[in-house]
């Protein structure tokens, strides 16, 4: 059915350059930026608090609102350590608050019970199919959605740069950078975290894996639901590259840049929600063992180079001197792109659940997690 999701935005910021000397100028800034907790026009709002919950809480708050401190600081500076306007050096630091809006939570607003039914069934009877669905179909069977609603943590991005500019001739320069960001309590979707309780699991040091129960019916925490979908603000990434620069002015018409970059991007998952074409980590080995999914992010490209080039093309001197010709002739350019970069990431990915989790999200063909 359809839904109405609200929430405001408030924002303001100061910021201010310094120029301290007349070859070293500073920039600061604060910026301040909250969000208000969404809510639903329809009333059809309906959050599992807490994991074991017998049912969902229907109504507002949503969550308690993690954004009302959200103060950003950011710095910068740029200098000319020898004050020929040949050499720059620069660097910058800032915090960028992500805010929880409807687009990271959309789907699991609208698959709430109890106003939204879908069921779960784990080993049904053969005789079942297809008429006798319907009587299996009961509170034990259907899926809940679970925001974390205690203390849910504020979510930024960090990003900070440092970088060397240099004019080798009069028409070439090179620039050189380390560029970086981290990313702090960032949304952490799971597509099923009533799994087997971690009081059930151990962790065998020889072979750096988590046993479950082999035998009898699998235990899950919460047995009143057959599903729970979960989003958690516990997640975290980080990147760092090496980054150059060679841009060639014009020169007897001709122009080309040079652009190469080495980096390495780690998280614990690389999508907000649903598949994509970044679906790798979509679907989490276990829940309870976040540093399990911790690896290269699915968008991590290690090595990408970059050249282009654009030429005037030279116009005869009785080309020009005719306004005909010179409209036809004239005014030409001649330009390309070349790119080389390394391939995408991909994973491989069972469709059962072989390690006996619990996780109704390894039957899937688009989130199996093991």
């Amino acid at each position: 059915t359809v839904r109405g999701q609200r929430n405001s935005i408030f924002a303001g910021y100061i910021q201010d350059d310094y120029r301290i000397r007349s070859n070293l100028t500073i920039n600061l800034g604060v910026r301040y930026e909250m969000a208000t907790v969404i809510t639903e026009v329809n009333g059809k709002l309906a959050n599992l608090r807490h994991l074991t919950d017998p049912v969902s809480t229907v109504g507002d708050p949503y969550w308690h609102n993690p954004t009302t401190k959200n103060f950003a600081p950011r710095v910068g500076f740029a200098w000319d350590p020898f004050k020929t306007g040949k050499t720059s050096v620069r660097g910058g630091f800032g915090m960028f608050d992500i805010l929880p809006l409807p687009y990271l939570l959309g789907g699991r607003i609208v698959r709430a019970p109890p106003f939204f039914l879908q069921a779960n069934l784990s080993n049904p009877p053969a005789s079942s199919f297809p008429n006798r669905i319907a009587p299996l179909l009961n509170l034990s069977t259907l899926g809940a959605t679970m925001m974390e609603f205690e203390n849910p943590k504020r979510s930024y991005h960090m990003q900070w740069n440092l970088n060397i500019q240099r004019q080798l001739t009069r028409n070439l320069a090179l620039t050189v950078g380390y560029v970086g960001s981290g990313g702090v309590h960032l949304i952490d979707v799971d597509e099923d975290f009533d799994v087997v309780p971690p009081t059930l699991v151990t962790f065998d040091a020889a072979s750096a894996s988590y046993r479950f129960p082999t035998t009898g019916t699998i235990q899950r925490i919460n047995p009143n639901f057959g599903k729970i979908r979960s989003s958690f603000w516990d997640a975290h990434s980080s990147y760092h590259s090496l980054q150059t620069n060679l841009v060639q002015r014009p020169v007897r018409g001709l122009t080309y840049q040079l652009a190469y970059t080495w980096a390495k991007s780690i998280d614990d998952g690389s999508i907000t929600f649903t598949a994509s074409e970044s679906s790798n980590t979509i679907g989490k080995a276990y829940p309870f063992c976040l540093r399990c999914n911790r690896g290269l992010s699915d968008f991590n490209i290690p090595h990408n180079f970059v050249a282009n080039f654009q030429y005037d093309i030279p116009v005869l001197a009785a080309v020009k001197a005719n306004r005909a010709a010179n409209t036809v002739l004239g005014g030409w350019q001649v330009g390309g792109i070349y790119t080389r970069q390394s391939g995408a990431n991909f994973g491989l990915r069972l469709s059962s659940d072989r390690a006996r989790t619990g996780t109704t999200a390894a039957a899937s063909s688009t989130s199996g997690n093991e």
